[in-house]
């Protein structure tokens, strides 16, 4: 019996302090801005066989907060709201036939 692990860990953050270009629609005519954040992902894969391998990924491990702000007057960004994405767990058995 053959088997082969492998784990990944993934990230992903922006270092900028805004983004450049609004991230939703504009609100009462106000453009919109999400703030830098950063995102932490997890998997694991375990090759059981030829025929059989099992995975496991979790993503959002930070439970970061994405937070928008809104630019009034050009150069002043004023918090508008934030949003917590959730974490997700995924569980997989691959079968080759």
């Amino acid at each position: 019996m053959s088997w082969a692990p492998s784990l990944s860990m993934s990230s992903n953050y922006q270092l900028d302090q805004l983004r450049l270009r609004p991230s939703f629609p504009v609100y009462n005519m106000v453009p919109a801005y999400t703030a830098a954040a950063g995102y932490q992902d997890f998997g694991f894969d375990y090759k059981v066989s030829e025929a059989i391998s099992i995975s496991f990924h979790e993503g959002n491990i930070l439970n970061t907060k994405s937070k928008t702000y809104q630019e009034p007057v050009p150069g002043v960004f004023e918090p508008y709201d934030f949003n917590v994405s959730d974490r997700r767990y995924d569980l997989s058995a691959r079968l080759k036939f």
